[in-house]
C-alpha cells in the first residue's frame, strides 16, 4: 500500500467520516498518522476550516486531533489537499500546542 502524506485525505475501514492526515510524511511512516475529521456540518468556528476538492467537501474540524494505526487499520486514500488550504489547517492544528508563557 501507498505510503500516506500529510495532506492526504483518508477513510479508514469502518470509519463514518474522511479524515485529512496533518501529520508529516516522516511520523506517518512510524506506522501512525496524526488525522483530523471532516464533517458535513459544523458550527462556525475558528478552529474549523472548510475545505473542497475533487472527490471530498466539508468541513476540518481542526482541534479533534486523533491518532490513526496505519499499520493497524484498513484505510483507502481518497483524495489529497495542498496549498494554502493544507497550510491554514497545519498551522491551527499546531497553535494548540504553541507555548504562552504566563507572566
Amino acid at each position: 500500500m501507498k505510503a500516506i502524506d500529510q495532506g492526504d485525505i483518508i477513510r479508514v475501514a469502518h470509519g463514518r467520516v474522511p479524515f485529512l492526515v496533518v501529520s508529516s510524511a516522516f511520523y506517518n511512516q512510524s506506522g501512525l498518522a496524526i488525522v483530523c475529521p471532516i464533517v458535513q456540518e459544523a458550527s462556525s468556528d475558528a478552529m474549523h476550516i472548510q475545505i473542497e476538492t475533487a472527490y471530498v467537501s466539508g468541513t476540518v474540524l481542526c482541534e479533534q486531533i486523533a491518532v490513526v494505526s496505519t499499520a493497524e487499520r484498513a484505510f483507502s486514500i481518497k483524495d489529497h489537499l495542498s496549498g494554502s488550504p493544507l497550510l491554514e489547517i497545519v498551522f491551527r492544528v499546531q497553535s494548540i500546542f504553541d507555548y504562552v508563557p504566563h507572566a
